[in-house]
């Protein structure tokens, strides 16, 4: 079992109900929590090289840079309905991630039989 896979993973997950879970609570602490959540799954993908390491980091990256705008927007303009879309496109960005992840899994299962 490959654990840097399984912690990338779990953190990915957790990034993605995070993120869910303030779309429907809206509180800050958990745009914070799922921010933080995201920039782990960053740093823990940066290094690994694989088939689409590079789209995943991208697409993490895009995650990431949402969350924190949609935070920023909600703590200095006080725009929930703003922070609320912003969110969204990291929900998005994370779900495209998350699909690449099962793409290369796919991937690496083929070339290893």
């Amino acid at each position: 079992m490959n654990w840097g896979r399984v912690f990338f993973v779990f953190f990915s997950m957790f990034g993605l109900t995070l993120n869910v879970v303030f779309l429907y609570e809206n509180n800050v602490v958990i745009l914070f929590l799922a921010a933080s959540v995201n920039f782990v799954c960053v740093t823990l993908r940066i290094g690994v090289k694989s088939s689409l390491s590079a789209e995943i980091l991208a697409t993490l990256l895009v995650g990431v840079l949402h969350l924190i705008a949609g935070f920023i927007v909600l703590q200095v303009f006080e725009s929930l309905h703003l922070a609320y879309a912003i969110v969204l496109g990291a929900v998005v960005a994370n779900a495209v991630s998350l699909l690449l992840l099962v793409l290369e899994s796919t991937k690496d299962n083929q070339e290893d039989i």
